[in-house]
């Protein structure tokens, strides 16, 4: 019965993640293709890339500064904004 149960509760679990929004914020501009959109992005993470120092244990060789990063975003006139 406990084993009946726990299934029943993670099929809802996993019922309700499934109906979730997967993206309810994106980058917009008006006129702007995929193509755009992606130069732009990669421009803006690779300038808003910072090099820390080598760590051996969890292999992090990059990392991004997301602040620097929507401040380039919006530079290229993109803006961040929530879907209803």
């Amino acid at each position: 019965m406990k084993t009946l149960i726990v299934a029943v509760f993670g099929c809802a679990v996993m019922a309700g993640c499934a109906t979730s929004p997967r993206h309810q914020a994106a980058w917009t501009k008006a006129g702007a293709t995929q193509e755009e959109f992606s130069g732009d992005r990669y421009d803006c993470l690779k300038d808003s890339s910072i090099q820390p120092t080598y760590n051996p244990v969890t292999y992090t060789m990059q990392t991004t500064d997301y602040n620097l990063f929507s401040a380039c975003m919006g530079a290229h006139g993109w803006r961040w904004q929530h879907r209803s």
